[in-house]
């Protein structure tokens, strides 16, 4: 199980980039967010660090959350996620 998850970790990494450690929410954590008028909710699997999005004309992004909603991942950004 140690090895799985150490790997799943480093995919994440590959492809989100490395893990920001100074945010609101951590991994792990069950999160209700809005997003495209609809409400839905989620277990954070990964919190990118702010940069440059890597595509051509790309812009600055801030902290964004990747969240397991049961289906594909949805990244969600702080102004998105309902306090309750």
């Amino acid at each position: 199980m140690y090895i799985c998850y150490n790997e799943f970790m480093q995919d994440l990494s590959a492809l989100y980039g490395p893990l920001f450690g100074f945010s609101d929410y951590k991994i792990g954590e069950t999160v209700t967010f809005r997003k495209g008028g609809v409400t839905q909710h989620g277990t954070i699997i990964w919190v990118t660090a702010p940069g440059q999005v890597v595509v051509e004309g790309g812009k600055p992004h801030g902290v964004e959350y990747i969240v397991d909603t049961g289906g594909f991942p949805e990244v969600v950004v702080p102004g998105q996620i309902i306090v309750e």
